[in-house]
Protein backbone atom coordinates (compact mmCIF):
# COMPACT_ATOMS: atom_id res chain seq x y z
CA UNK A 1 0.00 0.00 0.00
CA UNK A 2 1.48 3.46 -1.15
CA UNK A 3 1.86 5.58 1.61
CA UNK A 4 0.84 9.30 1.62
CA UNK A 5 3.58 11.49 0.50
CA UNK A 6 4.23 15.15 2.17
CA UNK A 7 2.48 16.98 -0.54
CA UNK A 8 -0.77 14.58 -0.09
CA UNK A 9 -0.77 15.03 3.98
CA UNK A 10 -0.20 18.59 3.61
CA UNK A 11 -3.27 19.11 1.34
CA UNK A 12 -5.45 16.71 3.60
CA UNK A 13 -4.60 18.94 6.48
CA UNK A 14 -5.58 22.33 4.68
CA UNK A 15 -8.97 20.41 3.33
CA UNK A 16 -9.76 19.63 6.92
CA UNK A 17 -8.84 23.16 8.35
CA UNK A 18 -10.78 24.78 5.31
CA UNK A 19 -14.01 23.39 6.82
CA UNK A 20 -14.01 24.80 9.85
CA UNK A 21 -14.33 28.33 7.95
CA UNK A 22 -17.87 30.00 8.27
CA UNK A 23 -19.32 30.71 3.90
CA UNK A 24 -21.77 32.10 2.13
CA UNK A 25 -23.19 33.17 -0.73
CA UNK A 26 -24.90 36.43 -1.66
CA UNK A 27 -25.97 38.34 -4.79
CA UNK A 28 -24.17 41.48 -5.51
CA UNK A 29 -26.26 44.32 -7.29
CA UNK A 30 -23.36 46.29 -7.62
CA UNK A 31 -21.28 43.60 -9.51
CA UNK A 32 -24.58 41.81 -11.00
CA UNK A 33 -22.72 38.52 -9.64
CA UNK A 34 -22.85 36.25 -6.92
CA UNK A 35 -19.91 36.66 -3.90
CA UNK A 36 -19.15 33.77 -1.78
CA UNK A 37 -17.65 34.88 1.29
CA UNK A 38 -15.67 33.17 4.26
CA UNK A 39 -16.15 35.62 7.09
CA UNK A 40 -12.13 34.65 7.91
CA UNK A 41 -10.84 35.29 4.83
CA UNK A 42 -11.92 36.80 1.37
CA UNK A 43 -14.38 36.67 -1.08
CA UNK A 44 -14.87 35.62 -5.13
CA UNK A 45 -16.96 36.63 -7.65
CA UNK A 46 -19.45 34.47 -10.03
CA UNK A 47 -21.95 34.07 -12.12
CA UNK A 48 -23.81 31.25 -10.52
CA UNK A 49 -23.88 30.80 -6.70
CA UNK A 50 -22.45 27.48 -6.91
CA UNK A 51 -19.03 28.43 -8.54
CA UNK A 52 -19.20 31.26 -6.11
CA UNK A 53 -19.12 28.86 -3.20
CA UNK A 54 -16.73 26.09 -5.26
CA UNK A 55 -14.39 29.50 -6.02
CA UNK A 56 -14.16 30.69 -2.30
CA UNK A 57 -13.73 27.43 -1.33
CA UNK A 58 -11.28 26.28 -3.50
CA UNK A 59 -9.49 29.64 -2.69
CA UNK A 60 -9.34 29.67 1.07
CA UNK A 61 -7.31 26.49 0.47
CA UNK A 62 -4.98 27.89 -1.32
CA UNK A 63 -4.39 31.24 1.03
CA UNK A 64 -4.00 28.67 4.19
CA UNK A 65 -1.40 26.36 1.76
CA UNK A 66 0.16 29.78 1.53
CA UNK A 67 -0.31 30.79 5.04
CA UNK A 68 1.04 27.56 5.94
CA UNK A 69 4.19 27.49 3.76
CA UNK A 70 5.09 31.44 5.03
CA UNK A 71 4.75 29.46 8.98
CA UNK A 72 2.00 31.70 9.67
CA UNK A 73 -0.64 31.15 11.68
CA UNK A 74 -3.86 30.35 9.75
CA UNK A 75 -6.93 32.26 11.06
CA UNK A 76 -9.26 30.29 13.70
CA UNK A 77 -12.35 29.10 12.17
CA UNK A 78 -15.69 30.40 13.30
CA UNK A 79 -17.91 27.93 12.04
CA UNK A 80 -20.02 25.78 14.63
CA UNK A 81 -18.73 22.29 15.66
CA UNK A 82 -22.12 20.41 14.60
CA UNK A 83 -21.94 22.49 11.49
CA UNK A 84 -18.85 21.50 10.66
CA UNK A 85 -19.63 17.64 11.02
CA UNK A 86 -22.82 18.16 8.96
CA UNK A 87 -20.43 18.88 5.67
CA UNK A 88 -18.55 15.57 5.80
Amino acid sequence: MARAGGNDARLAFLMSQAEKYTYGVQWSEQDGEFIGLCAEFLSWLAKKDDEAFAGIKKLVREVAGDVVGNKEPLPVGTAPQDEVERRK
